[in-house]
């Protein structure tokens, strides 16, 4: 195994609902087996080659992530499974018990109406490599038995089934990201996917991002900070682009990079890597003090909403006009927020005349949001 070459191809499903994301062992031993017999016609394999699928359907997401797990995690069994076996068109089809599939081949959950079969064919043989990338996407569609197959086993109305190799996927993703306007995030992840050692700074329109590996470094700027260096900004403009850098945020987690946010004045100012490093936000969220010329007879927290951003910023409202301000980077970060103000400040915490407000002035909730 080796000497010899692997090439990581899929079966891509277009379907018009949610499929069922994993097959048996027994059918994927005859989805294995079908897949062969027609890779065999349409590349001409030769007698070393082997094949090793998962059956299973992922996400494009799932497919392309830095070292391409999936591929890579079936070239591992196949490397276990393969070793001091004759070489005579071996086929490892690996299925799933109880609808669990084996470590790292376990599919996310998703409704996605673009879902790919995963497989990698293994062979010394450098005209089989020629042809694989060559001429798998102009095969196109999947034979008649293979797509019924695929219909059958995954019980949703598959429109196309078509084979294509992971480079052929990466060029799709490149022409569907800037389709959609979001070139410049695909950017990103094409470095991390395909560099050998991704190092990549982007820098344009209010936002940066600083690739280092597998970790995609962000700038955080609180709302002061944003009014600052934008004379005449609104809070919607601030809103506007924390939705823009939460939307990246998700988009490059959901193809396996890590995020981390590093605080910082202005987000399209050029930092070298020991300024975003000396700056980096090691928690959940970020926070900082200011004063205030209100001074309430209670204190006062406060949850800001937005109807598109959803809960933006947390203030805390002391007596004497101290307001703590929190601000989440993540998922979990008003849970960790919660948790901080419990843990140091649990006095004045539970005190406080809690509520939740938009952020046009409305009350939205009057109590009970912490």
């Amino acid at each position: 195994m080796m000497n010899k070459k692997h090439h990581f191809g899929i079966i891509s499903l277009e379907c018009q609902s949610s499929l069922i994301n994993t097959l048996d062992k027994s059918q994927a031993t005859q989805l294995g087996d079908q897949m062969a017999s027609e890779l065999s016609k349409v590349l001409r394999l030769s007698a070393d080659v082997s094949l090793v699928v998962a059956a299973a359907c992922y996400p494009t997401e799932a497919m392309l992530t830095p070292h391409f797990v999936i591929h890579n995690n079936l070239l591992k069994y196949a490397s276990a499974v393969f070793q001091g076996e004759q070489q005579q068109h071996r086929v490892l089809a690996i299925g799933a018990h109880q609808g669990n599939m084996p470590e790292g081949l376990q599919p996310p959950d998703s409704g996605a109406p673009l879902m790919h079969v995963p497989f990698v064919l293994i062979s010394e043989d450098e005209a089989v490599c020629h042809r694989f990338e060559e001429t798998l996407l102009d095969k196109g569609m999947v034979s008649p038995p293979t797509y019924q197959l695929l219909r059958d086993f995954f019980q949703g109305p598959i429109i196309h089934a078509n084979y294509m190799t992971h480079l052929d996927l990466i060029a799709m993703m490149h022409n569907h990201y800037d389709q959609v306007g979001m070139h410049h995030l695909w950017q990103v992840i094409e470095t991390a996917l395909l560099a050998a050692e991704p190092h990549f700074d982007y820098n344009h329109n209010h936002q940066s991002f600083y690739l280092r590996g597998q970790t995609v470094f962000m700038p955080f700027v609180p709302l002061h900070a944003f009014r600052q260096e934008n004379p005449g900004s609104t809070t919607q403009g601030f809103i506007q682009w924390l939705l823009a850098q939460r939307l990246a945020a998700e988009v490059f987690q959901s193809h396996g990079l890590k995020t981390a946010f590093f605080l910082s004045d202005n987000p399209c100012r050029h930092l070298d890597d020991d300024s975003i490093k000396s700056n980096l936000i090691k928690s959940d969220f970020y926070h900082h003090t200011q004063p205030s010329e209100r001074r309430p007879q209670q204190p006062q927290l406060v949850d800001y909403m937005d109807p598109d951003a959803g809960y933006v910023w947390t203030i805390l409202t002391e007596t004497n006009g101290q307001q703590l301000c929190f601000y989440p980077l993540n998922k979990t970060g008003q849970a960790a927020i919660d948790a901080y103000l419990e843990t140091n400040h649990g006095e004045l915490y539970h005190a406080a005349d809690k509520r939740k407000q938009r952020l046009d002035g409305r009350l939205q909730e009057s109590s009970g949001c912490h």
